[in-house]
């Protein structure tokens, strides 16, 4: 079954990112701060990761670095959620290895076919 961790310090956008995720039959795993995001990267291993830009103890340009950096999880594929519409923003994250990016609030048929597609690219 495939994975994916979503990384968002606003609870009620994990509850929402969750269900619709699960309503696809897609194994869902939350973390609710950078930090403990990437420790449920390292621990759990999951096909995508969907985090924000900006989260208490580890904001997401870290957490992109630290999954990039980690040879162990090169098969991870990273959608950043974030309100920071700036292309300075969006670049960043493509530049630290992002493979998507979706602007806050963002239609959830959107979200889930971009899951959809970087799900198939997933070993």
């Amino acid at each position: 079954m495939k994975t994916v961790l979503v990384v968002d310090d606003d609870p009620s956008v994990l509850t929402i990112a969750s269900k619709r995720l699960q309503a696809e039959g897609v194994r869902t795993l939350t973390a609710n701060d950078g930090a403990d995001g990437l420790r449920m990267v390292k621990e759990h291993r999951p096909d995508v990761v969907v985090l924000d830009l900006v989260m208490p103890r580890m904001n997401g340009y870290t957490l992109i670095q630290q999954i990039r950096n980690d040879p162990d999880l090169g098969h991870v594929r990273i959608l950043v959620t974030s309100s920071k519409t700036y292309s300075s923003d969006i670049e960043r994250t493509k530049r630290l290895g992002a493979d998507r990016y979706l602007s806050k609030p963002y239609d959830l048929q959107e979200f889930w076919a971009t899951i959809a597609e970087l799900l198939g690219d997933a070993p």
